[in-house]
């Protein structure tokens, strides 16, 4: 097992017992059945399986103790370090279920990022490896077990799979100059930015600019087929989106559908504004319409009124819906804020320019993000043409790619509970 400065826990409960039997349980809780844990510094093992005791009360209901003072005692002694656990909010429950005010927890939305226990650090692997724990041990060539709830040997699996994926993200981190940091999207951030590679971000004082920010598009036009067969067309171009057609013969007519492999990293190796200065910095809001409408280099985003003609099939402008605040494409008039390209590509198509009302940008453009995509997909690159690849690299550098984008456009609230005594 490889030796870094953190350790991993997992544990195991009872609560499959009931589905795979089918008994009714209404008035019982589930019990932890084991805790496991490993210190990745020195390698020493921790199992413990909890003393459990129930106390009958009135009617169905029956209180459930089980004790997991050792393995706590165990956590503290090994403090000050980072502990792992792969969806920790889980396990937070079969450990502190009934001391939750011992924590310090930090949430992102809905999502636990982290939570502070003594000197402990508890952190999530699923934030820097998001997807179940059985694909995460396959690509670093440590497969998970057949589940088996009451083995010591099953639940060790699950936290040596942690620590070898945390240890790959770290090794990956300290390469590049950068922090290991808890999130995926912290992590890339960390990278881009770090002596390496030397990221700058392109940013803006100006609220307005982000409303022209949308998520992706995923659109269905017809809601029922049955496939019969498919054929792909796969472009692997780096310097363009990875196009993945595919026509499928079913019993009611033909379908067709396009999904874009790869298409954030492919958009960060374009250029972005160098500045938002209003109007594009010409003296009028007539001059800036002039020059949006002419042929000249671009960047930046405008505040218009657009007529979307019914005879376009797809429409081409992304709208947010006023209350839900939900992404739509409509045809007819609309009103909003959207990018330079964006508004461009519809007029092309049809649409009419109906009022310019605003626009920040620039005349000229610079790859603020195209040497860390250049990077990691080289890497990739080179390790898929390895006899013997290495598959958590690969996947972890196109997990890099694909989350940069997301991280710098994110704007959520992060939120924090803290235990305060008197």
């Amino acid at each position: 097992m490889t030796e870094c400065n953190l350790c991993a826990f997992d544990t195991e409960d009872d609560s499959k017992r009931f589905s795979d039997a089918r008994q009714d349980h209404a008035g019982y809780e589930k019990v932890c059945t084991q805790i496991a844990a490993i210190d990745a510094r020195t390698g020493e093992r921790f199992h413990y399986r909890p003393t459990i005791t129930r106390k009958r009360g009135r009617g169905r209901y029956t209180e459930t103790v089980w004790d997991v003072q050792p393995f706590l005692d165990w956590l503290e002694a090994r403090g000050p370090i980072r502990c792992f656990a792969h969806n920790l909010a889980y396990d937070i429950g079969n450990i502190w279920r009934d001391r939750l005010d011992e924590l310090d927890i930090t949430m992102v939305g809905n999502r636990l990022v982290r939570a502070r226990w003594k000197n402990v650090t508890l952190l999530d692997s699923s934030n820097v490896w998001p997807m179940p724990l059985a694909k995460v041990g396959k690509s670093i060539g440590l497969e998970k077990m057949e589940m088996d709830v009451e083995s010591e040997e099953y639940v060790f699996r699950d936290v040596e799979i942690v620590i070898e994926a945390m240890a790959l993200a770290e090794r990956i981190c300290i390469q590049y100059g950068a922090d290991m940091k808890s999130t995926l999207g912290s992590i890339s951030i960390s990278i881009w930015q770090a002596g390496v590679i030397g990221g700058v971000n392109w940013q803006s004082t100006m609220e307005d600019i982000r409303n022209a920010y949308y998520g992706g598009r995923v659109e269905l036009f017809k809601t029922e087929a049955s496939m019969v067969n498919e054929v792909y067309v796969d472009n692997t171009n780096p310097y363009e989106p990875q196009t993945l057609r595919a026509k499928k013969t079913v019993d009611k007519g033909e379908i067709y559908y396009t999904d874009i492999n790869s298409l954030y990293p492919a958009m960060m190796l374009n250029k972005f504004p160098d500045g938002d200065d209003q109007y594009f910095d010409c003296e009028t809001l007539a001059e800036a319409k002039a020059l949006f409408l002419s042929d000249e280099e671009l960047y930046g985003v405008i505040h218009c009124d657009i007529e979307i003609p019914d005879t376009i099939r797809i429409a081409p402008l992304p709208v947010k819906r006023e209350g839900s605040g939900e992404v739509c494409f409509p045809v007819g008039p609309a009103s909003g804020w959207w990018t330079v390209h964006e508004v461009r590509y519809a007029i092309a198509k049809g649409c009419k320019l109906k009022k310019f009302r605003d626009a920040y940008g620039s005349r000229t453009g610079s790859y603020y993000y195209r040497s860390f995509v250049e990077t990691f997909y080289r890497l990739r690159k080179e390790e898929l043409d390895k006899p013997q690849p290495d598959e958590g690299k690969t996947l972890f550098y196109k997990l890099l790619m694909n989350n940069l984008y997301g991280q710098l456009g994110m704007k959520g609230s992060v939120t924090r509970s803290i235990h305060l005594t008197a």
